[in-house]
C-alpha cells in the first residue's frame, strides 16, 4: 500500500515572503554573535516601510509589560529587548518586523480593505477540501522557512554561546509555543512556574495570536491568503475521528503514526532537553525523534459537549488566584483543553514539543472557536482581562512572547471577527 499521493497534488508555489511573524528574523540575526542589535529591515526601499508611511524605526521600550524585578535575567524579559534595541512600530493596519504585512483581517497596499479568514470544522471538508488542507500542513513543514530562523544556546546564560539554526514554516512555528515553555531564569538558575502560554489567564491570548501568525504563515508559504484553519471539534466526537490516516494518521504498534499515513515521517524539533539550554540540536536525526501518539488507549475519558456548556456558563473570564486551581472560564476550558492533550498521547502529552504534531493546530483552533463563541455570549472586551492579575507574562499590558511587536494579552480578549477570523 502507498502513502497518499496528495502531497503532489496540488500546485503549491512557496513565493518570497513579503514579511515575516517569527520571533528572530534572519536577516536580523545572521551571522551575529553579540546582542542587541537593531532590527529595522527595509520595505519597499525605506527602513520599516517609513517612505510609504507603513512604521518607524524607533528604540525598543523598556516599559513594554510589568514583571517582577527579579526576572531581567531571562533573555525573553521584555521580549525582543534583549536581542533587539531598535525595531520597526507599525502604524495602523501594519505588522511585522519591517511592517511589510497588513493586520490580520485586512488586505490592499494600505491594508484598509477587509478580508475575513474562514476557519471550518476538519469533518465537513470535503475530499478536495481536506487533501488541500493537509497538503499545506506537510508543505509548511518540507519547505526550509526563507525568511525566519529559530534560537538555539548551549548556555543562557552566555550571549555569545547564542546561534540560529534553519527550519521549515512548521517548525517556526511549533518553535514559538516550545520557546514560551522555556523555564523562566531568575537569579542565575531556571525556575519552572508558570510561563507564557499556560497556567492563567494569558493562556488564552497567547494561543489565539500564535493560531493567527501560524495561519499567516502558510498563506504566505502556500501563496494562498485563503487557507484557514480546519477544527476538531473534539466535543462531539465519541473518539478520534481524525486520528485516521484520511487526516492526521493511525496509531501505530510502535507508538508512532502508521507508516501509510505522510504525518510518519514527520520529526519533532527540541525535544531533548538539557538544562541552562534552548533547543540545543544538531541536524542530526538523532535529536530529531519522529512524532508518537496513543489516541485513546488510555483510560483517560475527553471532554464532551455538557463539559464545554459548563465552562461556557462561567460568567467570569478568570478569577484570583488566576493559576490551576482559580474559578472562571479560562481555568475550566484549559483543563478541558489539557484532557484532550492526554486523551491524543505522545507527542501531544508533552506541553513543551506538542505543537510538532499537526493535530496541535486543529485542537486549538476548537478551543478557540469555544471561546469566541464565549467573548461574544458574554459581550468580552480587553477590558474583561483581569486587571489585578499580576503573574508574570501573563498581566493585562504584558506584550505576548516571543512574538514580534508588542500584542498586548488584553487586547486578543475580543470576538475573532476583529481580527477576520469567522468560525463556520
Amino acid at each position: 500500500m502507498e502513502k497518499p499521493m496528495f502531497i503532489t497534488a496540488l500546485l503549491l508555489l512557496c513565493v518570497a515572503a513579503v514579511d515575516c511573524m517569527c520571533p528572530f528574523p534572519r536577516e536580523c540575526v545572521q551571522g551575529v554573535k553579540d546582542f542587541p542589535v537593531p532590527c529595522c529591515p527595509f520595505f519597499n526601499g525605506t527602513r520599516c516601510g517609513s517612505g510609504n508611511f507603513r512604521g518607524d524605526c524607533l528604540m525598543v521600550k523598556t516599559s513594554r509589560s510589568e514583571p517582577p524585578p527579579d526576572m531581567v535575567t531571562d533573555e525573553r524579559y521584555l521580549f525582543s529587548s534583549f536581542f533587539f534595541n531598535w525595531t520597526c512600530q507599525c502604524k495602523p493596519n501594519f505588522m511585522g518586523h519591517n511592517c511589510g504585512e497588513c493586520i490580520f483581517g485586512w488586505t490592499g497596499d494600505r491594508c484598509n480593505i477587509p478580508y475575513p479568514v474562514y476557519r471550518k470544522n476538519i469533518q465537513d471538508l470535503n475530499d478536495t477540501e481536506r487533501q488541500a488542507y493537509l497538503s499545506a500542513l506537510h508543505y509548511s513543514k518540507t519547505k526550509i522557512d526563507p525568511d525566519c530562523v529559530i534560537l538555539r544556546t548551549s548556555d543562557r546564560f552566555r550571549k555569545k554561546s547564542m546561534g540560529f539554526m534553519n527550519a521549515s514554516c512548521y517548525d517556526v512555528a511549533a518553535f514559538s509555543h516550545y520557546y514560551a515553555t522555556v523555564p523562566f531564569v531568575s537569579r542565575g538558575q531556571e525556575i519552572y512556574i508558570t510561563n507564557y502560554a499556560h497556567g492563567s489567564t494569558a493562556f488564552l491570548s497567547w494561543h489565539r495570536l500564535w493560531l493567527l501568525h501560524f495561519e499567516r504563515q502558510i498563506q504566505k508559504c502556500t501563496n494562498n491568503k485563503n487557507f484557514g484553519l480546519a477544527y476538531w471539534k473534539w466535543e462531539t466526537d465519541p473518539g478520534c475521528a481524525i486520528c485516521n490516516n484520511t487526516y492526521f494518521g493511525f496509531n501505530s504498534w510502535d507508538g508512532g503514526i502508521d507508516k501509510y499515513s505522510v504525518f510518519s515521517e514527520w520529526r519533532t524539533i527540541c525535544a531533548v532537553t538539557y538544562p541552562n539550554t534552548v533547543c540545543l540540536m544538531d541536524d542530526c536525526v538523532c535529536e530529531r525523534p519522529r512524532l508518537t501518539r496513543s489516541a485513546g488507549l488510555s483510560s483517560f475519558v475527553k471532554a464532551t459537549l455538557a463539559d464545554v456548556y459548563r465552562c461556557k456558563n462561567m460568567t467570569s473570564v478568570d478569577m484570583e488566584p488566576f493559576n490551576t486551581s482559580a474559578g472562571g472560564y479560562r481555568n475550566c476550558i484549559e483543563g478541558l483543553h489539557n484532557g484532550i492533550h492526554i486523551y491524543l498521547g505522545g507527542t501531544m502529552s508533552q506541553v513543551v514539543i506538542s505543537a510538532n504534531d499537526p493535530c496541535f493546530a486543529s485542537h486549538h483552533a476548537n478551543v478557540d472557536r469555544i471561546t469566541d463563541e464565549y467573548y461574544v455570549q458574554y459581550g468580552i472586551t480587553p477590558a474583561s482581562y483581569p486587571t489585578t492579575n499580576t503573574i508574570y507574562g501573563h498581566t493585562a499590558t504584558s506584550c505576548i512572547t516571543p512574538f514580534n511587536g508588542c500584542w498586548r494579552n488584553r487586547d486578543m480578549m475580543r470576538s475573532g471577527t476583529y481580527f477576520g477570523t469567522v468560525y463556520v
